[in-house]
């Protein structure tokens, strides 16, 4: 059998410099040693990073990914162009990033916790966000084909030691100055309700992350600080929310700010305890929860009313009052009223329900392929199995009933809060949870280093998903402004903007440089997010963008300035 091959280590003492092999040992009868078939692919730097010699280069694609020294391969990107003294490369998002970084406040306070470091860390920021489908120590592509903040080629050596430096007192002198820079112009607020709600981020209890809170500032959803729950209690339990949340009591926050859960949170017993303490909270339902299935088969008839619809977004959102159990010794109520929001997406229901057809019809033809899979749980709720005395399959036929009520879901979401707000309040509030926590969670879950637990330095790799959230919520609040919800979504915008390449001359600084090439659509993206200054978007452009918007102000009913 053919031996496996490994890598095997040989540091010089002499020189100091440690030599890498690929090879394997067989153990030879009879002989106290083996014999050692091996050969030299290159060696260690005083960094600790691999650097490969011309055997490893002649070696193929497979067998350098197997040695485990490499992450990915060379991305062909856009070098020096032959025969110009000029490097183009993508920037169009890079530029986005930065100025969202500008506008929140962000970059001014790096700089000042930070320093000239400020740089590398909005590179590995610029870097995680431009292609969202690689992780954080896969930084080459990135690299290779786009400009970015600090310039620096990023390593494994230059992530590490800038994570290094995000260390806890950095990131809490951060947070203080971020969190004061957004609330002076909130002072004079006169709105009645709080002027911050809390985001409680619950990730999968065999994940490895702990949940947090993320303060957002009510008015622009846009986060303003964050906190770590305790990480030995992943299911936000009673004791960890009250030692937590003390700030919930004080003067500051008298009435307290809205708690926004997701569906992992709920249990009767959380929202039991939650109505006792008497914190504030919007709670996402549980798709199989039997208040949840109610409410849809009883708003079915009326959801689609005209005044359950809220223009402004184009969704339904029909409410009712309902009543809670809680018995509790002593005095204090035994019931609470709540109150209950199933918020309807038309365009989400569309999508979700031909999507849920075709599984619908490939479910059918999986298991009239393999009746052993009508055991799990899918096939077990949607599908009529009929057999003969034998156990034996003889046909299978749709659960119409239960595939109806699927579909009559579709779209759907369910709150309980509790108290009673407006319409566009309580859909603030799910726009807020369905905005930030599922990018949040994937932002966080990409930055574990090669053979290494994502827990290493976890609380600078948190900092970097705080800061990811903060330029995302720009974004969106940007693409409020101008009521493009519905035909643009950040993904979208990035791959637009990918789009925009950038022309400066060789060896020279970044901001030598200028577009090229810019389509009439990048350039409405420009003259959206002030990306550029005016020279570089055409007038009929910017005449264009103003006029769309009025169009869609007039078809939602909205005032025109």
């Amino acid at each position: 059998m053919e031996k496996k091959n490994r890598i095997i280590r040989h540091h010089n003492k002499q020189t100091g410099v440690t030599y890498l092999y690929w090879g394997h040992s067989t153990y030879i009868p009879g002989k106290t040693y083996p014999e050692v078939t091996k050969q030299c692919i290159g060696k260690l730097n005083s960094t600790g990073e691999f650097v490969p010699n011309k055997t490893f280069l002649t070696l193929s694609d497979q067998i350098q990914k197997e040695t485990g020294l490499l992450w990915e391969q060379e991305a062909p990107g856009a070098s020096i162009v032959k025969g110009t003294a000029y490097e183009i490369k993508r920037y169009g998002f890079t530029a986005l990033i930065e100025k969202g970084s500008t506008s929140t406040g962000m970059k001014k306070i790096l700089y000042k916790i930070y320093s000239d470091n400020y740089r590398s860390i909005l590179s590995l920021l610029e870097s995680l966000m431009t292609y969202p489908d690689r992780p954080l120590y896969r930084p080459r592509h990135f690299q290779d084909t786009c400009f970015h903040t600090s310039g620096q080629k990023l390593s494994e050596h230059l992530i590490t030691a800038q994570l290094n430096l995000l260390d806890t007192d950095s990131i809490q002198r951060f947070l203080v100055e971020f969190r004061k820079h957004h609330e002076i112009d909130s002072r004079d607020s006169q709105s009645p309700y709080p002027d911050t709600i809390v985001l409680v981020i619950s990730p999968e209890p065999l994940s490895g992350i702990p949940p947090l809170l993320m303060f957002l500032k009510e008015r622009t959803l846009r986060p303003l600080f964050y906190r770590i729950l305790n990480r030995e209690e992943s299911d936000c339990s009673q004791s960890s929310f009250d030692s937590q949340l003390k700030d919930l009591r004080n003067t500051q926050w008298r009435k307290g700010p809205v708690l926004i859960f997701s569906s992992k949170a709920y249990s009767h017993a959380h929202v039991n305890h939650l109505l006792r303490n008497n914190y504030r909270f919007f709670i996402e339902l549980p798709s199989d929860n039997e208040i949840y299935l109610d409410s849809v088969r009883e708003s079915s008839a009326h959801i689609h009313d005209t005044v359950n619809y809220y223009e402004p977004y184009g969704v339904y959102m029909w409410r009712k009052t309902i009543t809670v159990e809680a018995p509790r010794r002593g005095r204090g109520a035994n019931s609470y009223s709540l109150t209950l929001y199933l918020c309807l997406s038309p365009t989400d229901q569309i999508t979700a329900q031909r999507e849920l057809g075709r599984n619908f019809l490939k479910g059918k033809k999986e298991l009239e392929q393999d009746p052993t899979l009508a055991h799990e749980d899918f096939y077990a709720t949607y599908y009529h199995i009929h057999q003969d005395h034998e156990r034996d399959t003889i046909f299978i036929e749709h659960n119409r009933d239960s595939q109806r009520i699927a579909m009559r879901t579709c779209g759907l979401r369910g709150y309980l809060a509790s108290h009673s707000y407006p319409p566009e309040k309580a859909y603030q509030y799910i726009r807020a949870r369905e905005r930030l926590e599922p990018g949040f969670m994937d932002f966080l879950s990409r930055m574990k280093r090669p053979k290494h637990r994502l827990e290493e330095l976890f609380d600078a790799k948190m900092f970097l998903a705080f800061l990811q959230s903060v330029i995302e919520s720009w974004i969106h609040s940007v693409m409020d402004s101008y009521l493009l919800s519905d035909t643009h979504s950040c993904e979208s915008i990035r791959e637009e903007l990918l789009e925009a390449f950038w022309k400066r001359p060789a060896d020279q600084e970044v901001s030598q440089g200028s577009w090229t090439g810019l389509s009439q659509e990048i350039q409405k993206l420009f003259y959206i997010f002030s990306i550029t200054d005016d020279s570089d978007v055409s007038s009929q452009v910017a005449a264009s963008v103003r006029k769309e918007l009025k169009q869609r102000k007039l078809e939602r009913g909205l005032k025109i300035d």
